[in-house]
């Protein structure tokens, strides 16, 4: 099985768990958000989730799309291929076509992110999905709080709170829980997506990876005897 696996810390696991690190500003995730929602929806009932955002361009690699990201004129191509997943009109006129401009900063959506996991944890993987949907497919501004407005108000969650939340600095703090996490489960590329299985961890992909070689490594660890 083309899996590798490590060691897990003691702790009580009802059923086998599904952990992802992903970043909002990550293509590779845009293009593989399908494939995790598909696979929330084959093992809903089997698997519990854990969404976490990783932190991609944070510090010096904060800048305009010209400055450290020409390469996503690109890359965008390369993911549509694969994936199947298009980028939408609004990412090419207001992303790409203000690249002197348009500033990638994980850290905003990171932090709107978390905050609406906390409000409403069992769809986290689906507030992720929104995020990106927002910058890929529509070009929204993801350092702008009244994107995630919008988002909130879509899952039906307090918009009020949740500004109350985002302007607040000590909710940084679950932004870099998650951080933490993320390095906790070794993701040094995203997509990260690994598996839980009583004491031991699985990793199920690095990158992307199309639905049915997953689904079918899945169903494999899960049939496994412990």
């Amino acid at each position: 099985m083309l899996v590798s696996s490590f060691k897990a810390p003691d702790r009580p696991m009802e059923k086998p768990e599904l952990i992802y690190v992903f970043d909002p500003l990550c293509g590779w995730c845009y293009g593989f958000s399908p494939v995790s929602l598909k696979l929330k929806e084959r093992f809903g009932d089997t698997l519990t989730y854990s969404v976490y955002t990783g932190g991609l361009v944070l510090g010096d690699r904060v800048g305009t799309v010209k400055e450290n990201f020409g390469f996503v004129f690109d890359t965008y191509k390369r993911i549509e291929e694969l994936s199947g997943t298009m980028f939408g009109e609004g990412f090419k006129t207001n992303i790409l076509g203000k690249a002197d401009t348009y500033v990638f900063n994980s850290a905003p959506p990171g932090k709107a992110f978390v905050i609406m996991k906390e409000m409403l944890p069992d769809s986290a993987l689906e507030i992720a999905h929104a995020i990106q949907h927002g910058i890929y497919d529509d070009g929204k501004d993801l350092n702008q709080p009244g994107m995630y407005l919008e988002i909130a108000d879509r899952f039906g969650l307090d918009t009020g709170m949740f500004s109350i939340r985002y302007n607040d600095t000590a909710y940084d703090s679950l932004l870099y829980n998650d951080f933490q996490m993320g390095q906790y489960y070794q993701a040094q590329g995203y997509p990260h997506v690994l598996l839980r299985k009583g004491e031991q961890y699985y990793l199920l992909t690095r990158g992307y990876q199309g639905y049915e070689n997953l689904e079918r490594i899945i169903e494999g660890i899960l049939a496994e005897k412990e």
